[in-house]
């Protein structure tokens, strides 16, 4: 197992401060116009992504991002996809959903009877 270099840790560092910045900047802003600060958080990965960033700042987004770098990055944010849907499967009260049963098993059915397998993943696999 290799371990990144001091260099490479503080870019990772600094890629999260940045990240986590935005976030919580952009969550209070839409909690104070009566928003879920969710929302907010969502959009600022969205403006430091290769949707905004990357389209008007390309070399700023590369120096920020560099490809060759965010190994680190990825790894954290599927950790934190992970605890995301284990909280939020705390969070589910169970007796609305028996309630709602008939909603929720349609629903189900819907989203897999749309689903399309023919869709790449992140990694570019088909």
């Amino acid at each position: 197992m290799t371990f990144p270099s001091e260099q490479d840790f503080a870019l990772f560092l600094f890629q999260l401060f940045i990240l986590l910045s935005a976030a919580l900047t952009l969550g209070s802003f839409l909690r104070r116009l009566g928003q879920a600060a969710v929302v907010g958080e969502i959009f600022a990965g969205v403006l430091l992504g290769p949707s905004i960033l990357g389209a008007l700042a390309p070399e700023l987004a590369l120096s920020l991002f560099p490809s060759s770098q965010t190994q680190m990055l990825g790894t954290m944010a599927w950790l934190g996809s992970i605890f995301l849907l284990l909280v939020a499967g705390t969070e589910v009260n169970l007796a609305t959903l028996r309630h709602e049963r008939r909603v929720v098993f349609s629903n189900c059915l819907l989203g897999i009877a749309i689903y399309d397998e023919r869709v790449p993943d992140s990694v570019g696999h088909e």
